[in-house]
C-alpha cells in the first residue's frame, strides 16, 4: 500500500516547489536548514525532480505544509498532529505511529501496514477535528 499523491504531482510539483521557495525568499541552503539538511544534499534531491517519499513529506513540513505532493486531507491531518502532538505522521517510524493511533484510540486497520495506520489516523482527525493533546502516560 502506497501513500495518496496528487495526480498531477510527477509534472507540476518541482515547478511549484521552486515558486513557492521564490515566493517565501528561499533558497536550497535555507530550505534544507528548515529540514535539517546540508545545503548540498537538498540541492541535489531537488536537482535530481523527483525526492524520495521521506523527503517529499519532510519538504511540506518546512514550508509550512504547503501542498506540493499530499492530497489536502492528508495535509490537514498532518497539521493537527504536528499542533496537537508535536510530531507529524509522515516522518514517525511505524512503531511510533501505531503507538499514536493506540493514544488516540484509532480503530487498528485490518491491513497492518504503515499507509493504513495513517490513513486510520487521517479518518479519525476527520471523525474528530478537535482532539486535544493526550498526555503521555509515564513509563515505568
Amino acid at each position: 500500500m502506497r501513500p495518496r499523491l496528487r495526480q498531477e504531482s510527477a509534472k507540476l510539483a518541482l515547478p511549484a516547489l521552486l515558486a513557492e521557495m521564490q515566493r517565501r525568499g528561499l533558497n536550497s541552503a535555507s530550505l534544507g536548514e528548515l529540514m535539517g539538511y546540508d545545503a548540498h544534499s537538498i540541492g541535489r534531491h531537488i536537482g535530481a525532480g523527483a525526492p524520495n517519499l521521506a523527503t517529499k513529506f519532510r519538504i511540506e513540513r518546512a514550508l509550512d505544509f504547503y501542498p506540493l505532493w499530499s492530497l489536502d486531507r492528508e495535509l490537514w491531518a498532518r497539521r493537527q498532529c504536528v499542533d496537537r502532538f508535536d510530531c507529524d505522521p509522515r516522518l514517525l517510524t511505524f512503531v511510533a505511529l501505531k503507538a499514536l493511533c493506540r493514544r488516540l484510540g484509532v480503530a487498528s486497520p485490518i491491513i497492518r501496514q504503515r499507509e493504513a495506520f495513517f490513513q486510520a489516523l487521517v479518518d479519525y482527525f476527520a471523525a474528530h477535528p478537535k482532539t486535544k493533546p493526550i498526555p503521555e502516560t509515564p513509563k515505568t
